[in-house]
């Protein structure tokens, strides 16, 4: 709906893509997800430049599809450099810069790094605790391990 009202390179037509790849990933096509991720990412630092909102959670999604597909160097960098983008772009205490970092924690965890994994949980589940409360979905999947994934929030046209 939003390419044939808006065209294909609008920002809100790029957001609902970088959406879908998140739906691929949720439904093991981690592959493809990434390939979509990938293109979309591109385009959105093309259109929105590299500190927008909307391209700081493609890049985090991307970096999910990375953790999929084992590639854990490549989303732990991809996570780092989000990250600092984020801080920059929305604050240390933004619920996306600590899904951010909580994601990053996750890599860690499933790269075998289990003492910087631990270490940066509990600083993680600290600041999330104290801004989205104990029993918030996302406080639960960095307690469980599960990284998470950043909806694109699109306007109705």
């Amino acid at each position: 709906m939003y390419e044939a009202t808006l065209g294909a390179s609008h920002p809100f037509t790029l957001g609902a893509r970088s959406n879908i790849a998140t739906y691929l990933r949720g439904t093991g096509s981690s592959r493809a997800a990434l390939e979509l991720t990938d293109r979309t990412l591109t385009e959105l630092r093309s259109a929105l430049g590299d500190d927008h909102p909307f391209a700081l959670s493609c890049a985090v999604n991307r970096a999910n599809c990375l953790h999929d597909l084992g590639r854990y160097a490549n989303a732990q960098a991809q996570l780092r450099d989000t990250r600092v983008r984020l801080v920059k772009a929305l604050g240390k205490h933004h619920p996306d810069t600590l899904v951010c970092q909580a994601n990053h924690a996750v890599n860690l965890h499933a790269d075998g790094k289990a003492e910087d994994a631990a270490r940066l949980q509990q600083m993680v589940l600290v600041d999330m605790r104290g801004v989205l409360g104990e029993e918030h979905p996302s406080v639960i999947a960095l307690r469980e391990w599960r990284v998470q994934d950043r909806d694109v929030e699109v306007q109705p046209t």
